[in-house]
């Protein structure tokens, strides 16, 4: 339906950042939603979930967020303290992963996005480093939602407008953690201060 529209939705989780929000970008099971309820315990409610849509508008690059629910693995519920074990739900009995809602913190309408950070499990440490618009446009294209339907619907030249107006407006980010340690909240907190506290006004 989206796509039918012409609106064109992607991969990214998200937290707000008091007016503004920013969105963590990267492919299914890299821990976006893992990042986003880190960060939420260091004050950040989480703003959306696995996708939202991207519009630019009077020079600004706006976020509508998707259904106020975090879609968790068994052990991101276990290891996130901002929701209670009792407040998630199984979403399929075969599939470890569960629902929880947060409508109490959800905003429904757009809001300004600060930045994308695209998510990357590689190397021993953590890194952050900023990205040119050129490689953020790229990381973001690769990040659309269901990407083989924009040529299915000969929707290439509304995805490379909208990516090129999205890369004029919005600073890009890596950050990159190691796949085989758990190192969330040391990813958070590096996040939080190189990123947020330095570019967040």
């Amino acid at each position: 339906m989206l796509y039918q529209r012409g609106l064109i939705p992607f991969h990214v989780s998200g937290v707000v950042d008091g007016d503004g929000v920013w969105l963590l970008s990267a492919p299914s099971r890299t821990g976006k939603s893992t990042t986003a309820l880190k960060l939420q315990e260091r004050g950040y409610h989480v703003f959306t979930d696995d996708t939202a849509l991207l519009f630019v508008e009077n020079g600004a690059c706006m976020a509508v967020p998707s259904y106020p629910m975090i879609r968790a693995w068994r052990g991101t519920l276990e290891s996130q303290q901002s929701y209670s074990k009792e407040s998630a739900f199984q979403i399929r009995a075969e599939v470890e992963k569960f629902g929880i809602h947060f409508h109490e913190h959800f905003q429904d309408a757009p809001q300004k996005v600060k930045g994308i950070i695209y998510l990357k499990e590689e190397g021993d440490e953590i890194g952050i480093k900023p990205l040119k618009p050129s490689e953020g446009m790229q990381h973001l294209g690769n990040n659309i939602y269901r990407r083989q339907l924009v040529i299915g619907m000969n929707l290439q030249l509304e995805q490379f407008k909208l990516l090129s107006a999205v890369a004029k407006t919005v600073p890009f980010w890596m950050a990159s953690r190691p796949k085989s340690k758990q190192t969330f909240s040391e990813f958070s907190e590096a996040i939080d201060h190189q990123i947020f506290s330095n570019h967040g006004k």
